[in-house]
């Protein structure tokens, strides 16, 4: 392996200790905000004490929210740099069938993103400027809750998958897994049943994917015999 391919994993995997150390400083510190009514917990107990219909809130529901708001606030300097990636990614040269899933992606991903990101803002600014209004809408206000921290970043990524011209990959096939009725190449990319007949594991594949969250549009085998 070479020096700077050696260095690279090193820094993956203190990234990934120093990842793994702030996770369980959060879980820590939500367990102990619920418990000591600290922010950010209290305003979860708040709106979760306004939408229920006696007043309490669900220690258990409110440590989960807490916990999802502050992994998400955590992930917030993560987004320059994956910006960043995304524009200096290859730009893939689209197949018949790649422009064509594409297209259909973009008629569907681009408004439900914009939805996504309007009804986060608009639910954010409510939280924060008219709580009174998120009370009357009971379990609705508590799902949002549970929700908003992840929609928040998959409103952009459905926009940018949509706007975002689609980028290109070399793999060597690692792994095929079962996954959600389909099957997923090492970990990352999902494919058809009948795209799976095109590959192995050992061989080499040329693959179109979307930009932010990956989605297989085309795969070309570059070497099915290795």
């Amino acid at each position: 392996m070479s020096a700077p391919a050696t260095e690279a994993s090193f820094l993956s995997k203190i990234g990934g200790v120093l990842f793994a150390i702030v996770v369980l400083g959060l879980t820590v510190y939500a367990l102990v905000a619920v418990m000591f009514d600290w922010a950010p917990a209290s305003w979860v107990i708040d709106l979760e004490v306004r939408a229920s219909f006696d007043g309490r809130y669900g220690m258990v529901e409110a440590w989960a929210v807490t916990w999802f708001h502050l992994l998400a606030v955590a992930t917030l300097p993560l987004v320059p740099p994956a910006l960043v990636s995304l524009r200096e990614d290859t730009i893939a040269a689209l197949d018949v069938r790649a422009e064509a899933r594409w297209r259909g992606m973009r008629r569907t991903r681009l408004p439900a993103g914009a939805l996504l990101v309007i009804a986060v803002v608009s639910f954010y600014a409510c939280a924060a400027l008219a709580p009174e209004v998120l009370a009357t809408l009971g379990i609705l206000t508590r799902l949002a809750l549970v929700l908003a921290p992840f929609a928040l970043f998959l409103g952009p990524a459905l926009v940018l998958d949509a706007v975002l011209a689609p980028k290109q990959l070399r793999v060597t096939v690692a792994r095929i897994d079962p996954y959600a009725g389909e099957h997923q190449i090492n970990g990352l990319h999902s494919i058809t049943t009948s795209e799976l007949t095109t590959i192995r594991v050992g061989s080499e594949i040329s693959i179109v994917v979307t930009r932010a969250l990956g989605s297989v549009l085309s795969i070309t085998p570059l070497d099915p015999y290795r």
